[in-house]
């Protein structure tokens, strides 16, 4: 099968290295990648220039069409491949980066590569394409995918249970792929997830990895001159995806004066977990964000000082609104941003080091855009919504709420009789590990674990049972058929860290 990886970042490292185990069993493999850096990288390190699509190539050509109205054909191009779910202006809005673009340079910019990935797709006939969701021309990508009927994939981690992703198909996190029904050895383990779950108690791998507090590091000096070296040898300037090396640099500036200010201040509220709260509260948790995790999947509803007004409009006199900032997220708001927050009636703002599990236990609604906080909350029978629609969706209360037209009022009245049971949360765990695989999908960045060799053979096991599935249903003539996964085994044992 002809199948292609999105280069994107360090995550890089970890596709070249699933790519090479696809490769050794007949896959033929194709990349493209928006950034000069990581497409010489997977030079280096053996893929063949006709097999890699690099955007920064054409980087003249969208400068100049920024600099003049789209033509007609940029336009029918778009027009043709947008969808009524993801319009162009809105992967703009949702891309970081991009963002902060003129708008003629953001338009020209994916009308360019829209065309050149198109081309490339076709060219090579792929057949299945993997990538991130997070920046604009992967979200196109997507939707050009879709038109052409390929096979797009999201290998994502599902949260919980730790150590386990799944392939999401679109560009949100609503559905994984199905690969296979639950067997009575998934309902086992689900069971016995469950009960684990409920008495432990534990929080994700990644929740522990990224709790990192800003501060001056030593190395600092040194990574600013080889970034100006390498922005200049590596094109930067038409990587949309990077910031410039003095924009990065006021980015860590900021990120220390906030932190600093927020030790002086101290805006924060520390409950204490084992005192009841004196009044009933809702509970809302906040994003890190820019992150494609609100950006991405919350879309227009991604501005969190709106949201949380919204939400304390439709708050009755009865509750508090807790606003959780969180762990992760130190130095990215400012003062000025929790200044904002207490200025809205019944807002209590919660420490980033409060303990999230005893806050939702005792809340009488979790309120998230897409976290894993409403997750949790939900497999512990505690009310929960989320914006976003997830996967996870099953065990909310509401998995589609539109802080500015539903009322929380309301779903405080409402919300016990469509909690899940017991039987639904066994279910639900049991298609998830049934469509889900081992392995730690993450970048060597955050979790150095992800590129050792037993990690990337669980990781390409997974795909290797989707790609199977693919060829059931797609049989090509271009590749030596694979040995064919029997979907009907019960799965592998599920390993529970404690």
């Amino acid at each position: 099968m002809k199948v292609l990886f999105f280069a994107n970042h360090y995550k890089t490292i970890v596709f070249h290295k699933i790519a090479a185990k696809l490769i050794q069993a007949g896959h033929r493999v194709y990349w493209i990648s928006p950034s000069h850096e990581w497409a010489e990288w997977l030079v280096r390190n053996g893929v063949e220039r006709h097999t890699l699509l690099d955007l920064t190539d054409y980087g003249e050509e969208w400068v100049a069409k920024s600099k003049q109205e789209l033509s007609e054909e940029d336009r029918s191009f778009i027009a043709a491949h947008e969808g009524q779910d993801l319009l162009l202006s809105n992967m703009i809005l949702m891309d970081r980066g991009l963002v902060n673009k003129k708008p003629s340079y953001a338009r020209a910019f994916l009308a360019v590569c829209g065309k050149r990935i198109k081309q490339f797709l076709l060219d090579h006939g792929i057949q299945t394409v993997f990538s991130e969701r997070t920046w604009a021309t992967e979200l196109l990508t997507v939707k050009l995918c879709e038109k052409l009927a390929i096979a797009n994939f999201h290998p994502q981690v599902i949260r919980i249970p730790d150590g386990r992703f799944s392939f999401f198909n679109t560009y949100t996190e609503k559905n994984f792929e199905w690969i296979r029904k639950p067997s009575s050895e998934d309902i086992r383990q689900a069971e016995q997830f469950l009960d684990y779950f409920l008495e432990a108690s534990p929080k994700p791998r990644y929740f522990h990895l990224n709790n990192i507090v800003p501060r001056i590091r030593a190395r600092w000096p040194i990574a600013f001159f080889q970034r100006l070296i390498r922005e200049r040898r590596y094109r930067y300037r038409y990587d949309s995806a990077l910031p410039t090396t003095f924009e990065l640099v006021g980015h860590k500036f900021n990120e220390l004066f906030n932190t600093w200010s927020i030790r002086m201040k101290d805006p924060f509220m520390m409950p204490h977990p084992e005192t009841r709260p004196t009044r009933p509260y809702v509970l809302y948790a906040i994003h890190k964000q820019p992150e494609a995790s609100i950006d991405v999947l919350g879309g227009a509803c991604s501005n969190q000082l709106d949201i949380i007004r919204a939400m304390a409009r439709s708050t009755p006199s009865t509750h508090d609104l807790y606003v959780k900032e969180h762990s992760n997220n130190i130095g990215n708001n400012s003062m000025r941003f929790y200044k904002q927050l207490l200025s809205i009636p019944g807002v209590k703002l919660i420490s980033p080091f409060a303990d999230s599990h005893s806050l939702f236990k005792r809340a009488d609604l979790v309120v998230t855009v897409s976290g894993t906080i409403a997750y949790e909350a939900g497999l512990f029978g505690v009310p929960a919504v989320s914006v976003a629609s997830m996967f996870f969706s099953p065990l909310l209360v509401d998995g589609n709420f539109n802080p500015y037209s539903d009322s929380i009022a309301e779903l405080l009245r409402n919300q016990r009789p469509s909690l899940p049971s017991h039987a639904d949360k066994v279910s639900f765990i049991a298609r998830l590990l049934a469509n889900s695989f081992e392995g730690t999908m993450s970048c060597p960045i955050e979790d150095h674990t992800c590129v050792k060799h037993d990690n990337i053979d669980l990781l390409a096991r997974g795909f290797f049972t989707l790609l199977d599935v693919i060829e059931q249903k797609q049989p090509s003539a271009e590749t030596r058929p694979l040995p064919l996964v029997d979907h009907s085994l019960a799965a592998p044992p599920l390993r529970v860290t404690v």
